[in-house]
């Protein structure tokens, strides 16, 4: 048991994992299993970002999620900037901000 915990520990701490949500259950003391919840990069993201870049721009994620998967997500396809915790009804007025300071 000591072990399992261990090991799911480290793996939910891994700034790599994406998912940085988890469910369990609290209902047995033993750890019978682990599920991850993770959004998976669309398929020309690096691509898109690389072309964004080529231009001489930088990139800027505004997203909802925790920062940890917020950065986690953002080196992987080299985004220069992030923003995480932003509610739908705040990405407005956070675009308009990053559009004034160029």
């Amino acid at each position: 048991m000591r072990q399992q915990l261990t090991t799911y520990l480290r793996f939910m701490d891994d700034p790599y994992v994406p998912g940085g949500a988890d469910a369990s259950s609290s209902e047995s003391p033993q750890l019978i299993g682990l599920v991850a919840v993770a959004d998976t990069l669309k398929t020309h993201a690096r691509e898109a970002v690389s072309a964004v870049h080529r231009l001489g721009l930088k990139v800027a994620m505004l997203t909802g999620d925790n920062p940890r998967t917020a950065r986690a997500i953002a080196d992987l396809v080299k985004i220069d900037r992030v923003q995480a915790e932003v509610l739908p009804e705040q990405k407005t007025s956070e675009i308009r901000r990053l559009q004034h300071e160029g």
